[in-house]
């Protein structure tokens, strides 16, 4: 049962009671409503007094309770007295124990009561306050609310206000930032655009500051200015450097175009000239070869007159042969000089005209020092055949015209002979 349910006087019927038994008549005004609640409250401080003056008279006769039956005793139930006297300690203690708690639950009661009432009652009086508290509290919170938006709508006033400003002194300082690197016309043009730039009272406490971001730009902006003219200059002089070297180096690639196809027509000319110089001696060595074979076949008849000579024939064929042998050696280094010569050529047009030149001379030096070496051997061959005694051998007419024909040889500037000619040679000294 709710406190309104116990009070229904106090707290008129409960909610979907009307019609249920209940009277359905006037509530009494709140004032007579409140001063019923509080002595139904009273009443029940009072029964819960009455019940705790049951708990003292109780707790007053502990002691006696003690004395009569004490906690302490032993009782013998094996006999019918004993047993008599512990049912009665028991019943006398379990009596006022009982006892306690009827009174404990019949003054609870009111007290659960009570604070259910109090509750209650508290939470009436707590509404009626609370719908004058709430009158001026929604004033009051409404006004705040204006105030706080106020105060918002200034503070992001002032935070676009000084934003405003820094932006401007930031746009500034980035004009310099922006002409790094820039054309001087570029500069230029940031230079007069700052210039006209109007710094007043509109930049309010900012204004100082404004002041010294564009005199700091502006000073920036002078150096950049001056910096990239100085790069300009230094590029236009490395351009003109670089355009002076560039016709420099192409003045030297022509004429070092001009003085290698000059040293080319040179050396062609020089190959042709050796071209033709080869032909000529081609030539000549062809009528000498032709003289060689006519020789051999001079010296093939002697050799058939000689062997049908003796002993005599024998000695000349010697000293023919000796003959040979040293033509062979002539035309053996005629052979190494040719060949020396080929090598020299070919290192001749590899390299310059002098060297060549220079290297043809040590080699005719040579050969013309073969060619001495082989006359004289030829003619210490000839001494020999003069000390022949003449009167007692006298040498056949063919003879003599051979060792005439073989001095006339050694005396012939030496020409490169032919493997086939080679062969020849060899196989005629084969025969002698």
């Amino acid at each position: 049962m709710t406190i309104q349910e116990a009070h229904p006087d106090v707290f008129g019927p409960p909610a979907g009671t009307v019609g249920a038994g209940f009277d359905e008549g006037p509530n009494p005004p709140k004032h007579e409503r409140v001063g019923a609640a509080t002595s139904i409250m009273q009443a029940d401080i009072e029964a819960v007094g009455r019940s705790v003056a049951k708990f003292d008279r109780i707790a007053a006769g502990l002691a006696e309770l003690e004395k009569a039956h004490p906690k302490d005793i032993a009782c013998d139930l094996t006999i019918s007295a004993g047993r008599q006297q512990a049912v009665a300690g028991r019943a006398a203690w379990r009596a006022p124990r009982l006892e306690v708690e009827k009174i404990r639950q019949a003054a609870k009661a009111p007290v659960l009561d009570l604070g259910r009432a109090i509750d209650s009652f508290a939470k009436t009086i707590e509404q009626q306050l609370r719908l004058g508290e709430d009158h001026y509290d929604e004033q009051i919170k409404t006004e705040e609310k204006r105030l706080a938006a106020e105060k918002e709508s200034k503070r992001v006033a002032e935070e676009q206000r000084v934003a405003m400003h820094q932006n401007r002194i930031d746009h500034i300082r980035q004009c310099a930032i922006a002409a790094v690197g820039e054309e001087v016309d570029h500069i230029d043009a940031s230079i007069i655009a700052l210039a006209a730039l109007k710094i007043g009272k509109e930049c309010e406490e900012f204004e100082a500051a404004t002041l010294n971001a564009h005199h700091e730009t502006m000073d920036k902006l002078r150096s950049l200015r001056t910096a990239q003219a100085q790069r300009d200059a230094e590029a236009a002089e490395l351009a003109r450097l670089r355009e002076a070297d560039d016709a420099r180096k192409a003045q030297e690639a022509a004429a070092l175009a001009e003085s290698r196809r000059q040293e080319a027509e040179k050396l062609k000319a020089e190959a042709l000239a050796l071209a033709e110089t080869r032909k000529a001696q081609m030539a000549e060595f062809a009528a000498r070869d032709a003289e060689l074979r006519r020789q051999e076949a001079e010296a093939a008849a002697l050799h058939a007159k000689l062997v049908a000579d003796g002993e005599a024939a024998a000695r000349a064929a010697r000293v023919i042969r000796e003959a040979e042998e040293a033509q062979v050696l002539v035309r053996q280094a005629e052979l190494r000089r040719k060949e020396d010569a080929e090598a020299a050529e070919r290192e001749r047009v590899d390299r310059v005209a002098k060297e060549a030149a220079e290297q043809a001379r040590l080699i005719r030096a040579a050969q013309d020092e073969t060619q001495r070496a082989a006359a004289g051997q030829m003619l210490e061959a000839l001494r020999a055949v003069q000390d022949w005694d003449m009167e007692a051998n006298a040498l056949p007419d063919g003879l003599a015209k051979q060792i005439e024909l073989a001095i006339g040889a050694a005396s012939i500037p030496p020409t490169e002979p032919t493997k086939s000619q080679m062969k020849r040679v060899t196989a005629q000294k084969s025969k002698l």
